[in-house]
Parts: structure tokens; C-alpha cells; sequence
């Protein structure tokens, strides 16, 4: 206190620091209790990862996820996925879903995360207006891959389940997973890990599910057809009524559908196990010489591609100039400065001018040889595997780089195509956000000069191309002639390479722009072993090089002398086989040996550019460029038929 009675500039000031110490303790205090309220309000009662309880890595997986509001009031707000690596910190994009919840209400929300890391965890979180509701976090669930890392001979159990009806707690039999029909995907793009599906009763689907089923189907999944809880084989209406036929067993597209004459206790282990279980010594019957390594190839596959991607915006520097105005720069400096410092007529200051001078010189020089963007432009580069469903419909994997030489936030979007996306990297935080559906966007900030790798899955409808076998034979099971036409249609270019694929053996094709027709060419038959053999450096081999003019490969790229492929070769060579991987992996299945081709059918392989319904909506506009690998299946005496669904 002061003379006159007051309190001193100190004590105020003590006391106005004590009173910040308390107002932050009860902010804190009351901030804590407020999220320790809103934490109570919402909870996870049930989760379910996959199909099976498994995911399946390199592939974007259902995560579903029963959310229960305890709380009186309604509860609105964004819920928010984000992956936790073995590091403890978050990574790639964070997912997120607009949610509503009633008083005391329950429903189910999915995601559909990217599986990139075996060891991950997932953060989710509940963001409203009130504040942010934390959960536990979600323990991702073993790798199907885990599961399959088995020793010749020994079997692999393949994703499997039974659907149940909504709200049905009957778990009868225990020979088999079972799954909700109310948390089947409404996407065919999340269907990808699972192969099986046992189905007693017709589901009480929205027209989006039907769908999502028929185009799994399609490209590949086995359906399996009990008879109903009366002991009567199940009838399909609207878009699934094509599983009416009376067959015992019948294919749609590149699946299958099986009837049984039985209910569902009747499924035993034996029954399940001849579904679901796969040999391990089949899958080298296929594909030769294929090597199958520990691990998930399409993981390796995957970084493969998007390493080819980042080294499309490397900047291409001139190593040897650099290297002659180095030795230049060290010859200036000395002995050149010494020889300049010793002439006669040369006094003080101007030696030290002089290398001052060559400094400034040769820094500006290595500045202007060495900078970034004289050989780079803002792009999006693509590569991508489409695999037929129909004439019409592709299942379309993309890996996609955006980079960019200004740094601003940028938005890709895609409409009415089911997309799901995910950031392409796997241990970097990026600050980007990622929603999936019919109207799909992926918002990112990205510095000057940095690129942002994307990954996405879409269901894209083109026009029919009209492609059909004119002509097929074989003769002591070796294909001996192939023809197959296309409509007008088809976005043909030069420089775009076909080949085909009868069993285990790819043949180049040569394209006749006459009569619009592609044509076996006998002389470059390969297997397919052979043709994703890895390219190793100072390693002789026959190699995959591209036919000038006809798009194919040069007669003597299999079987004869070996080639030296070019820079430029190689890189599509290997991009071929990455893409090519990707494309021979069937719904469930863990390996390329997996695949397998009827002997009334081949596979028709073709490479060309970025078609323009491939394009994406920008934000700003980028200049797009890319390589798609389309793959169908084609067979004798089939008609394309205007696609179901």
C-alpha cells in the first residue's frame, strides 16, 4: 500500500496475473466438463470392419458404424475419419460425413477408408456447433492378406458372409460370417473385399444397394442362392431380376451364381469351406511363372505407380552443365584469382573485386541452371485400371498427382459416379478433407511446387464401343485365331496398344483402322509370367516394347533376341505391369493367381489415353493428362446387351 492508502503498480500487478491464473484454470475447468458432457452423449454401439471382420489392403474398405445418441436432444454436426500410423500421429486426408441423430435415436454411418498401413489405428470424432465429441479409437482388424500367408499346399479362406435381415439377431449357422443387409455398401467401389455372399431371402433394398450387388457381381463376386425360411427358391424383382434364371449354376458378367437346394442350417462346414477355401498350389497353375512374394503385391504395386507419378514433376536439371560450371567456378577462384593477384599492373582493391565478382557471377549462373519450373507446368497426371461390368459400366482405380507451381487450396470433384477417395500418401499428415458418394469432393492446400497424390475409386458410364469376337479358335487348347470388332464408337489413336489374354498366355493384337477390327498376331505370344516379369537393370530378358505405328508390341519382343527398351519404353512397360496387376485381381481375392479365365473367353486389354469422360472438375483448372488400362472380358456367341442397373 501507498501513503495515501491505495494499492501499489506491483501488488496490481500480482493481482491481475493471479486473476488470469484462475479465470484460464476455470475456462479450462469448464471446457473440460463441457466435452466430458458432450463425450457422454453419443457412442459407438456397434462397429463392423469390412465384410468379415477383415480388411483387405490396397483396397477402400466399408467401416460401418452404429452410433447411439443417449441424450434427450438432437445431435447434428460433422463426423470426422482420420488414420493413425504406427507413429503415433494422423496421416493422410480426414474423412468426413454429415450426420444427423434424433432424441434418443440410433443409425448407421459408413466410411469407406483406404487401407495403406497393416498397423493403423483410426481417430473418429464427432464435430457440432456445441463442441467436438472425441471416441475411442478404432483398432483396425487383421489383413485377409495376414490370413493368406501360408505355405505351399496349404489353403486360404477367402471374405465370405450370410446376409441377414435388418434388425435380425439370428446367428444360425456358425459355419459362416454373418452380415447385416442394412450395412451392405450402396457403392459397388466398396465391394471389392468380398467374394462370397450366401443370400436366403430377397433384402429390402433401395434401389442404390440392388445395384451396388449386381455390378459386384458382375465383375467378378460368387453369389450363392439358399432357398427361404418356406423351403421355395427366391424371386427377384427390378434390377436383380436377372437371378431368376432356373439354372443350377449361371454367370452374370465375370460372376457366378450358384443355386443350392437348401435353407440356410443347412450350410455346413464342408459346404462353406468348399466356397470360401482356396488352394494354394492353384493359383501357379494359372500364371506360370508369376513370381508371388510375402506380403500384398498390390501395396508394392501401388507405391510402384506412385512413385512413377512423383517422377513426372521431378525437375529435369542439366547434370553436365552443372558439373563444367562447378569445375569453371573452382578454376575462376583458384588458380585463376592467384594469376589475377600477381600481374604487375594490378593493385589493391581489384583482386578482391574481381572474386567478388566471379562469386556473384557464378552464383546467378548456378541459380538460373538449377531453379525450379523452367520444365514444369501445373498438372494432373493420371494412371488408371477400368474394368468392365457391362458394355457400358467400368469400375475405374485411379492414382492420380496433382502438382501444382503456385501454392493455393484445391478441389476435385466428381459427380453421379460413386467415387470414393483417399489420399495417395501414407506417413505424411496433409491438410486435405475427403467426402465419397454420387457427389464426391477432395479439397487440399498445397505449397508452390509440391504435388498431392490422390487415389479413387469411380463407377463411370461410357458409350457402348460395340467390341465382340468375330472370330475365335482354338486348337489343342492354344488360341490359333482371334478377331474382335468394334463400333465407331471406340476413342482409338496411334500409339494406344491392345493385347489379349486366353489362359495364361497374352498375345499382342494389331488394329486394322479399315474395318475397324483388331487381329491376333501369332508371333509374340508370351506368358503371363513372362509379360509382369519385374525389368531389373544388366538383366538380359524379352521385353515388352511397343510396335511403331500399330500400337502393339514388335514382333520380336517375346521369344527371340532380347531388346534394349528405351527410357521411355520401360517406364510404360512398367507401368503396364503395375496397372495390369491391379486389373487381374477379382472382389475377394487376394492374389493375381486367383484369376481364372473360362475356355470360352479371353480378355481384351487395352492402353490409351485419358479418355475426356476420365476428366475431373478442377478447382482451379489443371491441364490433364494420363494412361488408362482397359480390361474386359469377351466370349463366343455373346451379345452386349444393354447394361442392368
Amino acid at each position: 500500500m501507498t501513503a495515501t492508502g491505495r494499492p501499489s503498480t506491483v501488488h496490481l500487478r500480482w493481482f491481475g496475473a493471479l486473476f488470469g491464473v484462475v479465470l484460464c484454470l476455470l475456462l479450462t475447468a469448464t471446457d473440460a466438463c463441457g466435452q466430458m458432457a458432450l463425450a457422454g452423449r453419443v457412442r459407438v454401439a456397434e462397429k463392423v470392419w469390412g465384410f468379415d471382420g477383415r480388411v483387405m489392403a490396397g483396397e477402400f474398405q466399408p467401416l460401418s458404424l452404429l452410433l447411439d445418441n443417449l441424450a434427450g436432444d438432437p445431435v447434428e454436426g460433422v463426423l470426422t475419419l482420420q488414420m493413425v500410423s504406427g507413429s503415433l500421429r494422423a496421416s493422410g486426408a480426414v474423412y468426413t460425413q454429415s450426420i444427423f441423430l434424433g432424441p434418443a435415436g440410433r443409425r448407421w454411418v459408413q466410411f469407406y477408408p483406404w487401407i495403406s498401413d497393416p498397423n493403423a489405428t483410426w481417430q473418429l470424432e464427432l464435430r457440432t456447433s456445441e463442441g467436438v465429441i472425441p471416441f475411442d479409437p478404432l483398432d483396425q482388424p487383421r489383413l485377409i492378406e495376414e490370413d493368406n500367408r501360408l505355405q505351399p499346399g496349404e489353403a486360404r479362406i477367402l471374405p465370405g458372409v450370410l446376409l441377414d435381415r435388418a434388425g435380425s439377431l439370428e446367428r444360425v449357422p456358425t459355419t459362416v460370417k454373418h452380415l447385416s443387409e442394412e450395412v451392405f455398401p450402396p457403392w459397388s467401389t466398396a465391394t471389392h473385399g468380398l467374394h462370397a455372399v450366401f443370400l436366403d431371402h430377397v433384402p429390402d433394398w433401395e434401389e442404390p444397394r440392388q445395384a451396388a450387388m449386381l455390378s459386384w457381381l458382375q465383375r467378378g463376386g460368387e453369389l450363392h442362392l439358399l432357398l427361404d425360411a418356406n423351403g421355395q427358391r427366391l424371386r427377384f424383382s427390378g434390377i436383380l431380376s436377372g437371378l431368376n434364371e432356373p439354372f443350377e449354376t449361371f454367370a452374370v458378367g465375370a460372376g457366378q451364381v450358384v443355386r443350392h437346394e437348401l435353407q440356410r442350417a443347412g450350410l455346413t462346414e464342408s459346404l462353406v469351406s468348399s466356397v470360401l477355401t482356396l488352394e494354394r498350389g492353384d493359383e501357379t497353375s494359372q500364371v506360370a511363372r508369376v513370381q508371388l512374394q510375402p506380403g500384398d503385391q498390390r501395396l508394392r504395386d501401388d507405391e510402384g505407380i506412385l512413385e512413377r507419378l512423383r517422377a513426372t514433376s521431378e525437375p529435369k536439371h542439366n547434370s553436365v552443365l552443372i558439373a563444367c560450371l562447378a569445375l569453371f567456378y573452382v578454376l575462376a577462384l583458384y588458380p585463376g584469382a592467384w594469376w589475377f593477384s600477381n600481374q604487375r599492373d594490378i593493385r589493391f582493391p581489384w583482386p578482391l573485386v574481381a572474386i567478388g565478382g566471379a562469386v556473384v557471377l557464378f552464383s546467378a549462373l548456378f541459380l538460373w541452371v538449377g531453379r525450379r519450373g523452367y520444365q514444369e507446368v501445373r498438372s494432373c497426371r493420371a494412371d488408371m485400371v477400368a474394368v468392365a461390368e457391362d458394355s457400358r459400366h467400368w469400375d475405374v482405380l485411379a492414382f492420380r498427382q496433382l502438382f501444382v507451381t503456385e501454392g493455393a487450396d484445391y478441389t476435385m470433384r466428381e459427380s453421379q459416379r460413386q467415387t470414393l477417395l483417399a489420399s495417395g500418401v501414407q506417413d505424411e499428415r496433409v491438410t486435405a478433407t475427403a467426402s465419397v458418394g454420387t457427389e464426391a469432393e477432395y479439397s487440399c492446400r498445397i505449397p508452390p511446387y509440391s504435388r498431392e497424390l490422390v487415389v479413387s475409386r469411380s463407377r463411370v458410364q461410357l458409350a457402348d464401343w460395340g467390341l465382340g469376337l468375330s472370330q475365335f479358335s482354338v486348337t489343342a487348347g492354344n488360341l490359333t485365331g482371334l478377331v474382335i470388332s468394334s463400333g465407331v464408337q471406340l476413342p482409338w489413336r496411334e500409339g494406344d496398344a491392345a493385347w489379349v489374354m486366353y489362359r495364361s498366355e497374352i498375345w499382342p493384337l494389331e488394329w486394322s483402322a479399315s474395318n475397324r477390327q483388331f487381329r491376333l498376331r501369332l508371333s509374340g505370344r508370351v506368358s503371363l509370367g513372362d509379360f509382369l516379369r519385374p525389368q531389373y537393370e544388366n538383366f538380359a530378358m524379352p521385353l515388352l516394347t511397343p510396335a511403331a505405328g500399330a500400337g502393339g508390341i514388335s514382333s520380336g519382343a517375346f521369344g527371340g533376341a532380347a531388346e534394349e527398351l528405351t527410357e521411355e519404353a520401360l517406364k510404360r512397360r512398367e507401368r503396364t505391369q503395375g496397372l495390369l496387376r491391379r486389373a487381374l485381381v477379382r472382389p475377394g481375392r487376394t492374389r493375381i493367381g486367383d484369376v481364372r479365365i473360362p475356355e470360352d473367353r479371353v480378355l481384351l486389354l487395352l492402353e490409351m489415353d485419358l479418355p475426356g469422360e476420365f476428366r475431373l472438375q478442377l478447382e482451379p483448372e489443371l491441364e490433364q493428362t494420363g494412361r488408362v488400362l482397359f480390361v474386359r472380358e469377351l466370349h463366343s456367341g455373346a451379345d452386349d446387351a444393354e447394361p442392368r442397373g
